[in-house]
């Protein structure tokens, strides 16, 4: 095998594994939309009621909010994660570097943004959730980043 040829199956697998990344973000997408009035959402509830109103539980409003809130957040997630599944399946996979720099700067952009709001109001399960998200998303696409370092830029 060349190293051409273990170049492209070791870029196809790191594609695979990214593609299943923004596959994931997708389920995470519909469980925010369908999700926060179940029993799932208890735990990650009572952070959110603890933060804002010193509670265990949400109040009624309020639950009523914070479904239709993270609903909306869902959605954005759906997008975004077929977006990187997209980006993962044609451009990562071909060893394309913007492809990966791509990944890479919404990832952080996301997660830090996130981390530093739900750090301001005290939401921590919100910081666990993301800072488990962001080591499963980063190390692999650490890992991979060898491939990408000479990769020629597209032309315009």
């Amino acid at each position: 095998m060349t190293s051409s040829q273990r170049r492209r199956d070791s870029l196809s697998r790191h594609a695979n594994f990214q593609v299943v990344v923004g596959l994931a973000s997708v389920g995470v997408g519909v469980l925010l939309v369908f999700g926060p009035p179940t029993s799932l959402f208890r735990s990650y509830n009572s952070t959110i009621a603890e933060a804002f109103w010193s509670a265990d539980a949400l109040p009624p409003q309020a639950h009523q909010l914070n479904h239709w809130l993270l609903a909306t957040v869902g959605a954005g997630v759906i997008g975004w994660g077929l977006a990187w599944a997209a980006i993962a399946h044609i451009p990562f996979r071909a060893g394309e570097r913007w492809a990966w720099t791509c990944l890479l700067i919404t990832l952080l952009a996301w997660s830090s943004i996130d981390i530093g709001v739900a750090l301001w109001f005290g939401v921590w399960g919100e910081v666990v959730f993301v800072l488990s998200a962001l080591v499963a998303a980063l190390v692999p696409l650490m890992i991979a980043a060898p491939l990408f370092r000479g990769a020629q830029r597209q032309a315009k």
